[in-house]
């Protein structure tokens, strides 16, 4: 027979005989205490080298003024270990310069156009075919959620780009998007708006506000290059934001693999040389680290500052109900790294 049902039951043997134990109560004269198991997280992670590459690119094939050559060549001579060229509704495939250290991974800019002209953009990485942009008379989230199933069915990666430029996106319109598994939160672009505004969260809230009311995506930030001769703040230009993933090998297969599972950090300037997720803990250490002037920033659902960190190792232990912890580097010169989300877990 089922007593106490919704309590915490234990059926032990004492003498031959089973029993059953409720919680705190007493069987065979001996006092039984259930354990709940405590949070968690539900992935684990030791990353300690780093794959760096851009996924968000222009050449001369539609608003850069470089070649794709010149661009690829760009990035190689940088530091960069995987590009992939991005241009508007054209994939150009050029594995021309492709070695050891550095791959070219497939790409393209899916340009759509909603209601009232506002710019719905989205980047298929490591797909097949060229992609076209859908501008209709439609809404912001069906102009989205068409380009990125059109982007699915070809099998490739969806990101979701830069969602205020333009002041695309609401709230409510990325809430009505669904199917990306990328979101742009930081960008080299100087006209993204990533800040926000009075009347517009930033894009980094934007991150937050989705993840706390639908589900986990991964944040990446990228160039979104397209001048390659002038150099300032009112430029376009390559260098300014990029992803470090960790991976096997140096391969398109691998990096594309590492995009799907979140396995990469995004940066702006700071290096993260270790990150290190067990089921309790994040650990993270960082480069030319100033104790004075940097921190780490522990981030949970909603947005919420869960603690903010000056020394390193950089270490969050799990209380419970923090919904995800993600960490946002913060250094001078206005460096930055964010980790991807690690959501947790009772069970």
């Amino acid at each position: 027979m089922n007593i106490n049902k919704g309590r915490m039951m234990k059926t032990i043997e004492v003498s031959g005989m089973a029993c059953v134990c409720l919680l705190l109560t007493s069987c065979g004269g001996a006092e039984t205490r259930a354990t709940p198991n405590p949070a968690h997280f539900i992935e684990t992670v030791n990353a300690q080298f780093f794959y760096k590459g851009n996924l968000h690119t222009h050449t001369s094939e539609s608003d850069g003024n470089a070649s794709p050559l010149a661009v690829i060549t760009w990035f190689k001579k940088h530091g960069y270990n995987f590009l992939s060229v991005t241009d508007h509704d054209k994939l150009i495939v050029n594995h021309s310069q492709d070695q050891k250290d550095f791959i070219t991974i497939n790409g393209v800019e899916l340009t759509g156009l909603a209601t009232g002209k506002r710019p719905v953009h989205v980047n298929a990485i490591c797909g097949k075919n060229a992609l076209l942009g859908l501008r209709a008379e439609k809404s912001v989230s069906e102009t989205a959620n068409a380009m990125i199933a059109a982007s699915y069915k070809d099998g490739a990666i969806s990101i979701l780009n830069h969602p205020n430029f333009g002041w695309a996106f609401t709230t409510e319109d990325l809430l009505a998007t669904d199917g990306f598994e990328l979101l742009e939160i930081a960008s080299g672009h100087f006209l993204i708006n990533e800040a926000g505004n009075d009347s517009h969260a930033g894009e980094e809230e934007l991150w937050d506000q989705y993840m706390t009311k639908k589900h986990r995506v991964f944040g990446v930030a990228v160039d979104d290059s397209h001048n390659y001769t002038k150099f300032g703040e009112t430029e376009a230009n390559p260098g300014r934001a990029w992803i470090q993933a960790w991976a096997p090998e140096l391969s398109q297969e691998a990096i594309c693999q590492a995009l799907r599972q979140g396995h990469f950090y995004s940066a702006r300037g700071s290096k993260i040389n270790a990150l290190v997720v067990t089921p309790r803990t994040i650990e993270l250490s960082v480069d030319g680290w100033q104790p004075s002037t940097d921190h780490i920033d522990f981030i949970g659902k909603g947005g919420e500052l869960l603690d903010r960190v000056t020394t390193l190792p950089a270490r969050y232990t799990l209380r419970g109900g923090e919904g995800y912890v993600r960490a946002h580097v913060r250094q001078d010169k206005k460096r930055e790294a964010w980790t991807q989300p690690y959501f947790i877990k009772n069970e």
